[in-house]
């Protein structure tokens, strides 16, 4: 919760640092959130991974545009984005992904997506359903 007091903040952008997570909560109170950057360039550092959990982005409905480029991004936990009710921007090039069906958009989360950008991944593998519904 270290925006919380950020409550009519609309636009963040962070990066260069070197966070390796973003737990549950990171983005409470930031309910007018449009659009969120995170770019760590954790690739500079092949330790370094980005890691988020379920809950990272919940309290952001409004969130409309996200940024998870350059992260080194191994994996996304399973219903991720769904908090992220109006997302219809979804960026996350230049990770690890090796799979589509990683990308967390399944199941009716992101169902409002005009954009899903996954260049410059690892992907090995298109499955014929990866991204029903």
């Amino acid at each position: 919760r270290a925006f919380q007091r950020f409550y009519h903040l609309q636009q963040l952008n962070i990066q260069f640092c070197k966070l390796n997570s973003l737990p549950a909560g990171t983005f409470l109170g930031l309910d007018n959130m449009k659009s969120l950057t995170v770019r760590t360039h954790n690739s500079d550092w092949s330790a370094m991974a980005l890691e988020l959990t379920p809950d990272s982005f919940v309290g952001m409905s409004q969130l409309e545009r996200l940024d998870l480029g350059e992260n080194n991004l191994w994996d996304l936990p399973e219903h991720v984005f769904c908090p992220l009710t109006s997302l219809s921007h979804l960026n996350l090039t230049s990770n690890r992904l090796q799979e589509v069906s990683e990308v967390g958009v399944v199941r009716g989360c992101g169902a409002h997506l005009a954009t899903l950008d996954l260049s410059a991944n690892d992907l090995v593998v298109l499955p014929e359903a990866g991204l029903a519904g």
